[in-house]
Parts: structure tokens; sequence; C-alpha cells
């Protein structure tokens, strides 16, 4: 098998999970994945739901909503200690995550209760990762979807441009529960290098 190249398109890291996040120059990575990813979160406060997070599938207006960390920007940000991010609301009202009218103003954007939620651990759907996409997996998706798909769907904190085709359907998918198998994401990728050192 082949080794394919490529370059790393974009870098993003996502302070809230399920809302829009920013665009990085540069990251820090520890166990955690990119330092300050999903840190925060809101937990869904309606009856039965036992604060779990709150997701685009349950609120869609997520997407409408970003959030950043101005004060800790591209790699100074300390992945063990990032700091409150700040948001962005759709109608462009900036709120901090400590501001006391942000649940509020939450639960009447979105159309329901909300609760804050910290983990420095991270809040991934896979924890302690970084997710990954090609732009060769991105175009293919959006044809099988008839219509272009926008990257921020994904969430990904790194994009790369790749000289590989889209990856076959199964091969993302994480081997059974208790397996000790890793699933197998491609050929290896190397960094370019530049031809006049």
């Amino acid at each position: 098998m082949g080794t394919s190249e490529g370059v790393l398109a974009d870098l993003a890291r996502w302070p809230v999970k399920s809302m829009g996040g920013e665009a990085l120059a540069a990251a820090r990575l520890d166990w955690r994945g990119v330092g300050g990813d999903r840190v925060h979160a809101l937990l869904d406060r309606r009856a039965g739901r036992g604060g779990r997070w709150l997701m685009v599938r349950q609120a869609p207006r997520l997407l409408a909503w970003s959030a950043a960390y101005p004060d800790a920007p591209d790699d100074r940000l300390d992945p063990a200690d990032p700091p409150p991010p700040r948001l962005r609301a759709p109608d462009g009202t900036a709120w901090g995550w400590d501001d006391p009218g942000l649940d509020e103003a939450l639960a009447a954007d979105l159309g329901l209760a909300v609760r804050r939620h910290r983990d420095l651990g991270g809040q991934q759907d896979l924890q302690a990762s970084v997710l990954v996409t090609t732009e060769a997996s991105r175009r293919a998706v959006a044809e099988a979807l008839g219509r272009p798909l926008e990257l921020r769907r994904f969430r990904t904190n790194l994009q790369l441009e790749l000289d590989a085709p889209a990856l076959p359907r199964s091969a993302g998918r994480a081997a059974g529960s208790g397996s000790a198998r890793s699933p197998r994401l491609g050929p290896p990728l190397r960094p370019l290098r530049d031809p006049d050192p």
C-alpha cells in the first residue's frame, strides 16, 4: 500500500460542544485532544433527559451560536486550564460563559432550558480524540447527499487535503465493543517535505 501525502488545510477547535467554533493557526494537543476542544457543553434540563449533552439533533439552533477563546488564541491556550469561552448569539450579542443572563438567553433562543457544564477532559463523542476529515471524504459525502456540505457540520479538528481517494464507508467505523482491534483509517500520512531544505 502506498503512502499518501497531503497538507493540513484547516485546523479548528470547538469550545462549546455543538456550537460553531474557531479556526486556528496553531494548536496545542495533549491526551485530551486539541487544547480547549469541547471543554464546555450545554446539558439538557428537560424531564427525562437526565442532564445529557444537548446536541444539534435536539436543538438545531445551536448551529447559529459560536464560541471562541479570544483571551487564549491558537496555541496560547493551556489545555490543562482553558479560560471561559466567549459566545456569540445569532443576533451578534456577545456573552461570557459566566454571564448570569446566558442561561436565559440560551433558553429563549433554543426553546428549552439548559445548564452550562465544563469538563477539562473534553466532551467529544469519543473521549480524548481529535476528529480528522479529508477533503475527498467531504466531497464524497456532499455528492452522496446531493448538496453542498459545509465543513462546520463535521465539527472537525483537522481537515486534510490528501492525494488519496475518499475512504470507504466502513473504514472509519470503530471495532466492536471489547475488541482489541483498532479501526484502520487508511494509508499512513506523512507531511510534505520542503524540496529545498
